[in-house]
């Protein structure tokens, strides 16, 4: 996410910003000059949420001894979440299904349709697993969807 912008001319008069990114680990920011100020400016807004894609390489300019990041390709993160995410693993402990959880999870499916394909382990304390692939149900990704699988203690949820 983007937290901070500062934007300005360098000696030349050329335009640059540097933008301070943070995610759950840290913060980082990224200096654009040139043709990548160019190229990635409209992605430039305040609490907007990214996808970053870049390698790291010897720095072009100064000390080509040091490392830089190199951005190649930014995209708004809602858009890269359906070209990434293909699978959704949802694992249930086999003594902790009733008629309420299947409901619950039948609700969520239902309130989330989508694209998404849905694959099922029931496994138990015997170290027994059965997979299950759903050929009907396909869902999308929402943050109500996660969050009731993460906080489900009979669930946990995989992604890809």
């Amino acid at each position: 996410m983007i937290t901070d912008i500062r934007q300005g001319q360098t000696k030349k008069g050329s335009p640059f910003a540097i933008l301070k990114i943070e995610d759950f680990s840290d913060a980082y920011e990224l200096p654009f000059f040139g043709k990548d100020y160019i190229e990635f400016k409209n992605y430039f807004n305040i609490m907007s949420s990214i996808f970053i894609k870049g390698k790291v390489q010897n720095r072009q300019w100064g000390d080509t001894n040091q490392l830089e990041f190199k951005i190649n390709k930014i995209d708004l993160l809602n858009e890269m979440k359906e070209q990434l995410i293909k699978k959704i693993y949802i694992q249930i402990d086999a003594s902790k299904i009733d008629n309420e959880l299947i409901s619950e999870i039948a609700t969520c499916f239902n309130a989330n349709k989508g694209e998404i394909d849905v694959n099922f382990t029931i496994f138990d304390n015997k170290g027994i697993n059965i997979s299950m692939l759903s050929r009907n149900c396909k869902i999308d990704i929402s943050t109500e969807l996660l969050d009731y699988f993460k906080n489900n203690d009979a669930t946990n949820i995989k992604i890809n």
